[in-house]
């Protein structure tokens, strides 16, 4: 099992070669800007596979902030294409040797923020 922080920079790399004219951050800004992607831990769930052995599924948040909705669907629906086609991330650190598994991928409508930056939430499953 990979350390939970090696998974959540295993998956802003990954992203940033998806995304390679985004700029990605590892916290939720307080000014959001556009072409900008957040990506957040969001929840841990263990899965006994049996009485010796255990899995961890992590839910991690994907944000994407740009000017319209039309930006934050084009941009989050390759990122999704991309998670469907290539179904692993290589774990950093390991010479892509380990990989995470994608389990799913899930978008929000977008959404208008108070400052008027538009943004799409994603949760990747792995």
């Amino acid at each position: 099992m990979a350390d939970l922080v090696i998974e959540l920079e295993s998956i802003s790399d990954y992203v940033q070669t998806v995304l390679t004219d985004v700029k990605v951050i590892n916290y939720l800004p307080k000014t959001y800007k556009p072409k900008e992607v957040t990506i957040r831990f969001l929840s841990s769930d263990p899965v006994n596979e049996s009485q010796f052995y255990y899995r961890l599924d992590h839910s991690i948040q994907i944000v994407y902030f740009d000017v319209n909705e039309l930006g934050c669907i084009s941009k989050m629906n390759h990122l999704e294409r991309k998670f469907n086609d290539d179904l692993v991330i290589p774990l950093k650190g390991t010479n892509e040797t380990r990989y995470l598994r994608i389990g799913s991928f899930s978008l929000s409508q977008p959404f208008e923020s108070d400052s008027g930056m538009c943004a799409c939430i994603g949760v990747l499953d792995v």
